[in-house]
Parts: structure tokens; sequence; C-alpha cells
């Protein structure tokens, strides 16, 4: 077993990552879409250029021209001064460092909120009401105990914080035990954002074992990092993975690009060290597999905070692949993909990723396809992109006139292959077989390249929306084989109706992101245009982009539902799910949850709200599922609307107010 000594990882190890991360967007400072001096969507500081993509996304939400809708300056923003319960704060002074503990505006306006398209609303209208009081910077286990202690003692909220990235509320400063609201001292409670990103080392790796422990604070290439230079990789690789961390990937259940080999990050979790309030500090077995009563790390998986704070885990890892691959295929359709996509599991072709865009979502992509970056290419470079254009031409008429695709109804497929030669190119001919039994047509390894390339930045293009007066935002499910087609054409439909209706243009497209034996996970993109473009309301009134967001939110979690779909495959609860919970578990099944965080957290003070609601004394037996309505209707409206329920006039009383029935939980009952 070899310990690791050094003191941090070197990446990015000068200043801390919260400075280092745009306060209203996504990602580090400096990194950003925009129109170059010609009108073309280029990346900066790099150049790359994105010739097709503005024509694409003008006609899919009906814009003759891109408007400004600029955001608040940091020096705009009015937030309200900390409320620091003072006992609580000598306390923590005596046993952190003074550059451990910050309650100046900026560190607390960057921990308020993830990075959710509410939370980003808010942002960038300046509406930081919430922010939490002070932000503490452990480094070590040690600290985090006596952290959570002085929390449990004093009576005040704590909230992990680790990238930041989370989309579904799980870093809001909500209290629902306080009398007052969140904004409003002296009555309410203090509010710690614990930030854990200090806490980033690789304490050891076991090459006997194929494990290793980490802090949970470690950035994805922080830990890629440490592992790489003795030749051992995670291979979790979710969207955020730039700028998330293992702790959230964790407490959040996630899932990366290349699960279909290395299984979610479930799978991959071998123990966990957790710090709880009122049970101390708890510390699962380190074991290949557990049959001695309950598996206690799961309990904590997927918990987001709300029992106690990781500070430590083990996690299996492998050697970096010697062969990694990413091919491009296109299938005449849909359908044919689907049905394409599940032979090859059932067959166990052994790929390590098959992405499956829908019509609209490919059209999308091909939208994205970069073009030269002006004066950085040798004639040499500069005849390959020709080339590779020529070739793009060719492949489309054959694709229209040789096999006759209908061009509207094209689906890009993404293979990715990794592992020893021999195995991978025996992966290539089974995978490549099905394709071709399915009418697919292998289109090389251009459009993987380009796609690996470019992995992380899709987030960056809707700040460049909300910037030009759009937006977009996500949604996922798992599902089954046999419920996939329905649920994607009822939750595209229903998401665009919901935003049609209310008088905007809307756009949905969907892509397959991870597959199993026995169903897949489909992530939803859904997109329209702001109320407010050059100043101008067109229609409705202020805060309506917002309302209609969540109209579209509800429908496309009402249809996932509607359609046997997991409430969700990788993004968690956090507030924005929670009023679905008791459908989706069952009023038993939430009341286990609250039970279990009353032994380890009685007072509430782990990260309340989320996952499950809080409720005073007796009525936390039940769902409390008014209280979570008006909560999801009224984030970022409330200060407007003097609280009311904000959903779109007109909108049908369904979802949210029928909280009867189950989903998923048919045990035992066929489906023929």
């Amino acid at each position: 077993m070899k310990r690791n000594n050094n003191a941090k990882p070197d990446f990015r190890s000068s200043g801390d990552a919260w400075d280092r991360v745009k306060w209203n967007g996504w990602g580090e400072k400096g990194k950003y879409y925009e129109l170059d001096d010609k009108g073309v969507v280029t990346l900066y500081p790099s150049g790359v250029q994105l010739p097709k993509l503005l024509s694409f996304v003008k006609e899919v939400v009906q814009l003759e021209q891109l408007d400004d809708t600029p955001s608040f300056e940091v020096s705009d923003l009015d937030i309200p001064a900390p409320h620091l319960n003072s006992e609580f704060m000598d306390e923590v002074t005596s046993y952190l460092h003074a550059n451990q503990i910050n309650t100046e505006n900026m560190a607390r306006v960057s921990h308020a909120f993830g990075r959710s398209l509410r939370d980003l609303w808010r942002l960038r209208r300046g509406q930081v009401q919430n922010a939490p009081d002070v932000v503490l910077f452990p480094q070590s286990h040690e600290d985090v105990v006596k952290i959570v202690n002085s929390c449990h003692k004093h009576n005040v909220i704590l909230i992990p914080y680790g990238g930041g990235s989370n989309i579904v509320g799980a870093l809001e400063p909500h209290d629902p035990l306080s009398p007052t609201t969140s904004s409003s001292p002296p009555n309410r409670r203090t509010i710690v954002s614990l930030e854990m990103r200090r806490m980033s080392k690789m304490l050891w790796l076991d090459k006997k074992t194929n494990t290793a422990c980490f802090e949970v604070g470690c950035l994805g290439p922080d830990l890629e990092q440490q592992l790489g230079r003795e030749g051992y990789s995670l291979g979790h690789d979710p969207d955020s993975f730039q700028w998330s961390t293992l702790g959230g990937w964790l407490a959040t259940l996630s899932s990366g690009m290349q699960s279909d080999k290395y299984g979610d990050i479930e799978d991959m979790c071998v123990s966990l060290k957790v710090v709880t309030p009122a049970l101390g500090t708890i510390i699962t077995p380190t074991v290949p597999r557990n049959g001695s009563g309950l598996d206690l790390k799961r309990i904590f998986l997927g918990s987001e905070g709300s029992f106690g704070v990781i500070t430590q885990a083990v996690m299996k890892v492998h050697k970096v692949p010697p062969v990694k691959e990413f091919h491009g295929v296109i299938m005449p359709s849909w359908e044919q993909g689907v049905k394409c996509i599940e032979t090859i599991i059932r067959n166990e072709g052994g790929s390590a990723m098959i992405r499956l865009y829908d019509p609209e979502e490919t059209k999308l992509s091909f939208s994205m396809k970069p073009g030269a970056a002006p004066g950085s290419q040798t004639a040499g470079q500069a005849f390959g992109h020709f080339f590779s254009e020529q070739m793009s031409n060719v492949i489309k008429k054959y694709l229209e006139y040789g096999r006759g695709f209908d061009m509207n109804k094209v689906c890009l497929m993404l293979v990715g292959f990794e592992g020893e030669k021999a195995n991978v190119t025996h992966q290539k001919k089974q995978v490549f077989k099905q394709v071709k039994a399915f009418e697919g047509v292998w289109i090389g390894q251009g459009p993987g390249k380009s796609w690996y390339e470019k992995r992380y930045d899709l987030p960056l293009l809707r700040d460049f929306l909300m910037q030009h007066g759009m937006w977009v935002d996500v949604a996922e499910s798992s599902m089954s084989w046999q419920d996939i087609l329905k649920l994607w054409k009822e939750v595209k439909e229903d998401v665009v109706n919901a935003i049609t209706a209310r008088g905007y243009p809307g756009w949905c497209g969907a892509h397959i992101s991870h597959s199993y034996e026995n169903g897949v996970c489909v992530y939803f993109h859904y997109a329209s245009i702001v109320e407010e473009r050059n100043g101008v309301i067109p229609n409705g009134e202020e805060g309506d982009d917002l309302r209609v967001y969540l109209a579209a939110k509800e429908a496309a979690t009402e249809a996932i539902l509607r359609n046997g779909g997991a409430l969700s495959h990788h993004h968690g609860v956090g507030i924005e799910h929670v009023p679905w919970m008791e459908r989706y578990f069952g009023v038993e099944g939430v009341r286990l949850m609250r039970e279990i965080k009353g032994i380890m957290d009685p007072k509430g003070v782990c990260n309340p709200g989320k996952v499950f609601e809080l409720v005073q004394g007796d009525e936390g037996k039940k769902e409390d599922s008014a209280g979570e309505r008006f909560l999801f209707w009224s984030l970022g409206l409330n200060d407007k609307n003097n609280g009311s329920d904000n959903r779109p006039s007109g909108e049908a009383e369904h979802g949210l107010h029928n909280v009867s029935g189950s989903v998923g939980r048919d045990f035992g009952k066929a489906r023929l």
C-alpha cells in the first residue's frame, strides 16, 4: 500500500477553488462563449468557433436576432448582513485558523446556490437574500468533527459544499424549522456553508486490491491527477467533472459517462467515513462485500448531507486503459437506435459508453461542430478542415440518397471503448455487428473526438443563452426498456406544451446517456426565451420566464413518473424534487428517512429540507405536501409576489396537487 504524503495536489493548487469560478455562471473565470466581431459563437480564450450554432438557436426559439439580458454586477448586489450566533463563532475561532473562516460577501454569494436555472436566474437578478452567514474551510477530518459538534451544540445549520454544481437546490440555505424565513433575523438559525475543497488528498493507494482512499473534497481533475501519477484511474466522468467533487458525487448518487463499463458511483464506493451530530464518526467496513446486516454506506450515499458530512471514502480504481476510442454512428431513427442499444447490452457488447441523440439533439450536436480557429491553422490543418467538411457533405448525401434515410429523423450515436487493445477490438466487432443489423452507418471517429474534446463545455452555452435573451435547463430519469419510447415522447410533448401555452416558443431534445441490463437513462434539454429582452417585457409579467420554467419542470417530472421513470437518475433530490418524494417512495418510505435523520441529527442542523421536508413535532410523520408545493413555486418569486402561489395562471391542478398513487412501487407485479 502506498501512502500519499504530499501536502496537496499540484492541480489548481493556488488559492481556493471558489475564488476561481464564476459567481453567476458555470466554470472558471475567463472561459466563456460569446459572439466574435463577425457574429460567430466563439469559445474564449481558445478561439474555437461554432459557426453553425447561432442559426440553429435562432430557428428553434424563433428569434431574428440576439438580445442582451445582462447579469447584475457584484457591486449591485444587496446582500443582507450575516446573522451570526456569537457563541458558535467564539467556539469555532478557538480551533480554526483565521483563513478558515470567511464572512465576506463574495464568499457568501459564491456559496449561496448551486447552478440550476432557478439558481442562476436569481443570482443574475441580484436575489441573494438567502446567502449563508459564514463559510468555513475544514482542512482535515478532525476539523469537520469539531465543526459538526459545534453546529449541533449551538443549533447552527450546516450545508456541505463540494463543487457547487448541483442543479436541484441541494445547496439552498433553506431552514423549514426556523420560525421565520432564512432572510429574517434575529429568530432564524445561523447558516454555515462547509467548503470541503481544501480536503483534497489521496491518502493511500493499494495496488494489490485496486482501492484508494481520498478526502472527499477532491475535484475530479485533482483526483484523476493523483491517481494518474501511479498509472491508475477512477473512471468516473460526469458532465460536471471539472467542477464537482468526490463528496458531491457520493452525496447525490452521481453517474459518469463511462458508467456502462465502470458502474455508477455507488458501484465504485467500498467504504465511507462520515461525521454525524449525534452518533459521532461512523466508518463502514472496507471489504469487497458486506453480508453482515445492513450495508451502512448506502444510508449515506444519496443523502445530500442530510445525515452528516462524508469526509473520506475508499474507492475502487483501475489501471489507466491503454486504448480509448470514441466512434460515431448514424441510426435511421430513434426507435431503431433504442432497439440497437438494448440488443448490444443484452448481448454483453462491452462498450464503455453509448450515447444516442434523438433527432432534435442530433441537429444540436451537428450545429456545434467546431470550425477553424482564425489564424491558428497551418496550411495542412486548413486543408484537413476543408476535407472534413467535404466528407460530411458526401456522407449526408449517401445517407439520404444511397440509404434512403429521412434526415429529419436520423439520430447520432456515439460509442466509446476503453481497455486492452485485444479486448477493445473484440468489443468493436460485437457492437458494430449490431449497429449494422439495425441499419446504422459508421461515420468514423471524428464525431467521437469532437464530442470528447468539448464534453465539459456544454454548460457554458447556458451562460451564453441567458446573456442573450434565452434559457435552457435539463431533466433526466432512468426507465425500463418497455417504458422508454412512451416516456420520451410524452416528456417532450408535455414540456413544449407547458412553454407554448404561456405564449413562448419551446424546444426539447433528449439523449440516452447510460445503459443497463433492464433499462436506460434519458437526459432531456428544454429551452425557450426570457420575458425581458432589451428592457422590454413582451407579454406576461416580471418573473414570467421563471414561472414558465417551473411549469415545464413540473410537466417533465409528471410525465416521467406517470410513465414509470425514476424521479432522478443522477441529479438527486435537493428541494426541487421533494414535492414528489411521497409519491415516489410512499409515506412509509419518507417517514423512515425522517426517522433515520432524527437519530443521527435530532436538531435538524444537517442541510435541512433536502431529500425530504422537515416539519415540527408529530407532523414529521407525514408528508407536508402543501409546504413543499409552496416552496417549489415561491423560491425566486416570493419577494415580488408576497409569497403567493406562483403557478402560471390556468395551470391544471395536477402534479404537485396530486400526491395519491404510487410510482415505481408495484413490487412483484408483472407488466405484460
